[in-house]
């Protein structure tokens, strides 16, 4: 099923919308690139690839929904093994009843890019509006899909060993695995704390994806949040894994809100708690007795952000909670974090984008630009250091040779189609 080739933690915050009964709230993914990386192009620009795969990916899963028995069903399956025992019965129920009572929509749109056109930092490339929980489904793959066939097509390439491989001739592609077994003990090697596998979104392809996640498990590596990985056989489900993402706490009114909301319906698990200020985070959990098992700091600078929450949480008596480390991690980033105390390590796009992979890796990100819910529409704006964003749903034309971007923060109908824009145009933002 496609729709769960996906990371957990996208299936473990769809669980938390649906018992927060905020599953069907209507919302605006968007995305983008922060910046043009020099190791792809010298130029200001990428040239965009991938509009044909998203829009088949598209298909495919619209006629999944169509089957939710089936569709809730798997999710069931893969999700209720990591809820606590205690609330299983209960999360069964509520999912059930949702199908019964057909509590789940299915409705929604999307835009997505046409080839060859000029990406631009803060542009977006794909755009989603419709109910959160399948917005939320679809970020992995839409990331993995444009992601590495853009930089591709940037460098002028009709094909890739690492993401169209040859099936009669897998010389370069063994070639790569050989050299992600290397990394992944190389970077096992540099911590003996738990470590985790994140690459998914970042990969080349599926098929590096997957093998990323089984050679990482191989080596000794703790998890991986690669659920495609377990559907097709490679990883087993007791290795599969995940926490919340910024666009949780985001779609929240309030950060304490989304603290509290996800400590109940996963307690004992991880808090992610940069989004706007960690130690004001750390605050929230102390003030309201929160039980997470850990806090994941996933922004620069780390060791400075995990040292102070560390300290806020020792002045709270709540040394229990430890410190759980991601963004952008390899053994150099590891070594760097020695001196400071943590439990969990989580490591991705720099494991699996070296070498070849390296060369195309853009950095497409997906975030939540506005939110409707039962109170009215809201635009959530992130503020975790070198992870910004520009709320509100854009639309994205040209005019005298400029990239126009007007984000209309009223918009009640969907942007009309991305428009191809000129080569040495500008992003404006109005």
């Amino acid at each position: 099923m496609q729709l769960f080739r996906t990371d957990f933690y996208q299936l473990a915050m769809v669980l938390a919308y649906i018992m927060e009964d905020s599953h069907n709230d209507e919302v605006v993914f968007e995305a983008f690139v922060r910046k043009i990386d020099p190791k792809i192009t010298q130029d200001s620009w990428y040239k965009f690839y991938g509009n044909s795969f998203v829009n088949e990916y598209i298909k495919d899963i619209q006629k999944e929904l169509l089957d939710l028995n089936k569709v809730m069903d798997l999710f069931l399956q893969i999700v209720l093994p990591k809820v606590h025992p205690a609330l299983r019965n209960k999360y069964y129920k509520r999912i059930k009843n949702l199908v019964y009572a057909n509590d789940l929509r299915i409705d929604f749109r999307h835009n997505v890019y046409p080839d060859n056109g000029i990406v631009k930092p803060m542009v977006p490339v794909f755009q989603y509006k419709g109910p959160k929980w399948i917005g939320q489904l679809i970020e992995t793959r839409i990331c993995l899909l444009i992601n590495s066939k853009t930089g591709m097509n940037t460098n002028g390439l009709t094909t890739h060993p690492l993401i169209f491989p040859n099936r009669e001739t897998l010389s370069e592609f063994d070639k790569f695995t050989q050299s992600l077994t290397k990394k992944a003990q190389i970077i096992r090697g540099s911590t003996s704390k738990i470590l985790l596998e994140a690459s998914y979104r970042r990969s080349p392809s599926d098929e590096i994806a997957n093998v990323a996640a089984e050679i990482a498990i191989k080596n000794g590596w703790n998890g991986t949040s690669n659920v495609g990985a377990y559907l097709d056989g490679l990883v087993s489900l007791d290795k599969i894994g995940g926490t919340m993402a910024h666009s949780f706490v985001m779609s929240h009114r309030t950060e304490e809100e989304a603290f509290i909301n996800w400590d109940y319906i996963w307690p004992h698990s991880t808090i992610l708690i940069d989004t706007y200020d960690c130690v004001e985070a750390a605050n929230i959990i102390i003030k309201n007795k929160l039980t997470p098992n850990d806090v994941r700091i996933d922004s620069d600078p780390i060791c400075e952000l995990a040292e102070s929450v560390q300290k806020t949480f020792h002045l709270a008596g709540m040394n229990q909670i430890g410190s759980y480390l991601s963004g952008d991690f390899d053994e150099k980033k590891i070594a760097s974090v020695r001196h400071i105390s943590y439990q969990k390590v989580m490591a991705g796009s720099k494991y699996v984008n070296h070498g070849e992979a390296e060369k195309v890796n853009c950095g497409f990100v997906y975030k939540l630009m506005q939110v409707t819910d039962k109170l009215g529409t809201y635009y959530p704006v992130k503020k975790s250091n070198g992870k910004e964003h520009r709320s509100g749903m854009k639309s994205v034309f040209v005019d005298y040779d400029r990239i126009i971007v007007k984000t209309n923060q009223s918009f009640s109908e969907f942007p009309d189609e991305l428009t191809r824009v000129n080569p040495f145009s500008e992003a404006k933002f109005i």
